[in-house]
């Protein structure tokens, strides 16, 4: 009976993982969706016009992201190196402002260039580097002071907070970023969501599902299919 049960409330799917192409598609379809969004903020941005921050602005905020980075042994650490070596070229500027646009680009290549798997250290100097940057950037723009035409700062405010979210959604956990850039079987997939405990569900899983219905839709058949797949291992 129990195993009949099971059949019908899975759709009387009884292998694991079968779930897994279609809900990796819809995130990978989601993303890419989401990119090209994106991209469109920030290209009417570009075409928009030229804003920028006061260079004593942008000094100020090198000082501060030397002094968040002193805890950290920045000289072993080669992508936090580089990333810094950029954001401190800034001091040779006399006068003017930075374009918003190359600092954004700056935030960019912080997101593309994570440390390798297991070196939390560095990661954690680049996550610093990034935060340190979006609370100086958001208060720029919320005090008035990215200079610029009004609607061109506007689109580049538009393309800036549609930029963090599509980061913070697609590329701050490492299974939904595995999801979206690596080919891998059913049951690779579903490693990354699920363990062969009796209980299914690693400690983790919770809180990564949560991100996937958000991505997909908490009624969406990717969701129904995961929570099917779910039940194969109770």
């Amino acid at each position: 009976q129990i195993i009949d049960a099971a059949r019908t409330a899975t759709g009387n799917r009884v292998n694991r993982g079968s779930s897994m192409n279609e809900v990796q598609q819809a995130v990978q379809q989601a993303e890419s969706a989401a990119a090209k969004g994106v991209d469109e903020l920030y290209t009417a941005a570009r075409e928009s016009g030229i804003a920028g921050v006061p260079i004593d602005q942008a000094k100020l905020f090198v000082g501060n992201l030397n002094i968040a980075l002193s805890s950290f042994i920045v000289e072993d650490m080669p992508k936090v190196s580089k990333l810094l070596a950029e954001a401190n070229s800034i001091s040779k500027i006399k006068d003017g402002s930075v374009r918003i646009d190359a600092m954004e680009k700056w935030r960019q290549r912080i997101i593309r260039n994570r440390a390798p798997d297991g070196d939390r250290a560095q990661q954690a100097a680049l996550n610093t580097m990034k935060k340190q940057y979006d609370q100086f950037r958001d208060a720029m723009f919320d005090s008035d002071m990215i200079t610029g035409d009004p609607s061109t700062v506007t689109k580049w405010k538009q393309a800036t907070k549609a930029f963090s979210e599509y980061a913070k959604t697609f590329n701050e956990d490492r299974v939904i970023r595995d999801l979206v850039n690596k080919e891998a079987t059913p049951e690779e997939m579903r490693s990354w969501l699920f363990n062969s405990s009796a209980l299914g569900l690693k400690a983790e899983s919770g809180r990564v599902i949560s991100k996937i219905k958000a991505i997909v839709g908490e009624d969406s058949p990717q969701m129904t299919a995961l929570r099917q797949d779910a039940l194969l291992d109770i």
